[in-house]
């Protein structure tokens, strides 16, 4: 787990790797107009002053947009750091590279060097693992102090964090804005686990990032426990910074990041507190008052979550405000129209599981619909089979009067696209009636 700042580490004689905010307005004559990022930076760089062998500066300025461009050199910037500071500041043309490894290396005497512009390389921007682990050849400690820039999944940021011990600068760890949110209620760990960042997220958690802040409804471990179909950007000042894809569910540091946000303290059982904006999720979230992340996981069928927040004292029985079970998520109730089809065989251990835990497979909503309904809402014969073997009631009618068949007629002569005909034909055999 990383230490919380710069502070609780032993940086005496080591080789720090600093990422800074320097993104500073410049006129035409490329003089710096407005100081006050490179002012905040300065008592990080003043602490590590005579303590540190070297420290390696960097940031970006300005949208370069990947191409080197004198516009945009911070070679302005060491120079109006090194008059506020009252101390050399060693200015590089370069950023990565065999080269600048070797100019780094003669830098013994505990000297600051500023590097060239990070983004004059488009792999900064796409976060590219190589380019990431080139700057981290530059230091043995990486410290983030620039909170401007936290949100964002670079290769400064985030992507330097797989390859050295990570810690806080003074700005970022005594700022209490790490827990900020835009106005959609989105905070910078949020942005981190959207992304599948597990390892920014544990960054993020350890310099103060409330594991359980509530973000308009829910919290991050019911996202990283969920499994997500959207592309939003949210209303940061740059929009870009905000842009998240999770499409087909969370990449592979999903586990890590529940992982991560358990260990902070994150409430395994919490419940969602009221539906959240949509976003264009394949999950409903304006259905979802209650869901709890066991839940989320049941909905998307992921037994690897479900296993994973079982183990660590989630309390699979806690229904939705409105009764849906985690039986009921598994087997189809509430999916939307058009959104992605789970599978029988997705479903089936998924329903299984919650039964062996004991979820009633009677149990109904406030709206009277069971799992079975689910089955038929959404076309899944295997567990319309495994819930009447398992003692479902083959024909309980909600608060309509329709029983399951009925149900799973009526979407069929409604053409509906995610009901497959099947379903009907199944619960017939079983038994089924439409009245």
């Amino acid at each position: 787990m990383p230490k919380r700042t710069i502070k609780d580490n032993d940086i005496l004689g080591k080789s720090l790797l600093i990422r800074l905010d320097f993104n500073v307005p410049l006129d035409l004559q490329g003089k710096i107009t407005y100081h006050a990022r490179i002012v905040k930076s300065l008592p990080t760089i003043q602490y590590a002053m005579g303590k540190a062998l070297r420290m390696i500066l960097m940031s970006h300025l300005g949208r370069p947009e990947g191409n080197p461009n004198p516009k945009y050199s911070l070679a302005p910037v060491a120079l109006h750091l090194s008059k506020l500071l009252k101390a050399p500041v060693q200015f590089l043309e370069d950023c990565v590279g065999p080269q600048i490894e070797e100019r780094v290396s003669e830098f013994t005497q505990g000297e600051i060097v500023l590097l060239e512009n990070l983004p004059f390389y488009p792999e900064e921007d796409k976060n590219d693992s190589k380019f990431a682990q080139a700057l981290s050849r530059l230091g043995e400690i990486y410290v983030n102090d620039a909170f401007g820039t936290a949100h964002r999944a670079h290769a400064s940021t985030e992507g330097v964090t797989h390859f050295l011990p990570s810690t806080a600068g003074l700005l970022l760890a005594n700022g209490a804005r790490i827990n900020d949110t835009a106005k959609d209620g989105i905070s910078v760990l949020m942005v981190a686990v959207m992304r599948g960042h597990a390892k920014f997220a544990e960054f993020l958690l350890g310099v103060g990032a409330d594991a359980n802040i509530d973000t308009a409804g829910y919290t991050a471990l019911h996202w990283a426990a969920g499994k997500w179909e959207s592309i939003q950007t949210h209303d940061y000042p740059d929009p870009r910074d905000a842009e998240w894809a999770y499409l087909g569910g969370v990449p592979a540091g999903r586990l890590e990041l529940i992982l991560a946000l358990l260990a902070h303290g994150a409430d395994i059982n919490a419940r969602m507190t009221k539906g959240a904006p949509r976003y264009g999720m394949s999950l409903n979230f304006t259905q979802l008052p209650g869901a709890t992340p066991f839940w989320l996981a049941a909905y998307a069928t992921d037994l690897e979550v479900m296993g994973l927040l079982l183990a660590n004292g989630a309390d699979p029985t806690i229904p939705l405000r409105n009764g849906t079970t985690a039986v009921m998520a598994a087997a189809g109730l509430g999916r939307e129209p058009g959104g992605s089809l789970i599978t029988d065989e997705q479903s089936v251990p998924a329903v299984g599981l919650c039964l062996d835990l004991g979820i009633d497979v009677n149990a109904a909503t406030t709206a009277g619909d069971t799992a079975l309904h689910g089955t038929a809402y959404y076309g899944n014969e295997k567990v319309a089979q495994l819930l009447v073997a398992r003692g479902a009631d083959v024909n309980p009618k909600n608060k309509k009067g329709e029983t399951p068949t009925k149900v799973a007629d009526g979407y069929i002569q409604a053409a509906m696209v995610y009901t497959r005909p099947g379903v009907a034909a199944a619960l017939r055999k079983l038994g089924g009636k439409t009245d």
